[in-house]
């Protein structure tokens, strides 16, 4: 079994729930700030949202998105993720380390092997970070952290460069960063209420759900989380994995895919 293969796994392996949701609420969430899907992101997954019986309609036409080759937030009503990232990337590039400070995808996608991370000394002494630092990794390349508020939802999307440009040959038919050794682990200190939906293409029309505490996710493949009712909040911790990884995967969990037509 090659990791690379794996959209899914759940992870055996726990931590404080209440104890990282406080350091979570007091050194993370004011550090983040709004982020959006882009607008063509969003026009094209309205049909997978009505296929997936997400959102109703009309509500998933009022989330905020980002205009086109801008990172300025087109408002619509409902708001979208608050991001940052724990890491940042140590370069004479002020334009990488700025990204890196946010998170950035396109980064992450690309400077796979450029330089390296580091965390930020806000977030050294925290109990998350030792948690994360104990985890079988021989390399990490990024640790975004995610929230959604009360009454707000994530639009279905693809965290890969070029989402709308695959005909200019971006990562979106490459699936890239796992194909390169790189494995993505999900921190679930609060769900809001609601479970994580993908697909592995946009003509499905039964989307699967995923909920569990810590697990493996191929962010490859389109997902999206439906309405929550209360705050929802992830870490996403992105790096090159040790065989003892293998260790803590829930075998019977395991969803593989091999060689996907993505559509």
């Amino acid at each position: 079994m090659k990791l690379e293969n794996i959209i899914y796994a759940k992870l055996n392996i726990d931590f404080d729930q209440d104890l990282f949701v406080k350091e979570y609420d007091e050194y993370i969430l004011p550090r983040s700030r709004a982020i959006a899907n882009g607008i063509r992101s969003w026009e094209l997954t309205k049909p997978i949202n009505k296929k997936w019986n997400m959102v109703p309609t009309d509500v998933y036409d009022t989330c905020n998105v980002k205009a086109i080759d801008s990172s300025t937030i087109i408002e619509r009503g409902v708001a979208s993720w608050m991001a940052t990232s724990m890491l940042e990337l140590q370069t004479d590039n002020t334009n990488y380390k700025e990204a890196s400070k946010l998170g950035s995808v396109a980064l992450r996608n690309t400077l796979l092997n450029s330089g390296e991370y580091f965390f930020k000394p806000e977030y050294e002494n925290l109990k998350i970070t030792d948690w994360i630092k104990s985890l079988p990794f021989s390399k990490l390349i990024g640790i975004r952290c995610v929230s959604l508020a009360p009454n707000t939802f994530a639009s279905i999307h693809r965290d890969n460069l070029n989402y709308c440009l695959k005909e200019k040959g971006g990562s979106l038919n490459s699936n890239k960063l796992w194909n390169s050794g790189f494995i993505s682990i999900t921190l679930n200190l609060t769900d809001g209420g609601s479970p994580i939906f993908y697909s592995l293409d946009s003509n499905t029309g039964i989307p699967y759900k995923v909920n569990d505490k810590v697990y493996m996710f191929n962010d490859y493949f389109f997902h999206g989380v439906p309405l929550v009712t209360s705050r929802r909040r992830q870490i996403r911790i992105t790096g090159i994995p040790t065989r003892e990884l293998n260790e803590l995967i829930e075998k019977d969990s395991i969803h593989l895919f091999d060689n996907v037509l993505i559509t």
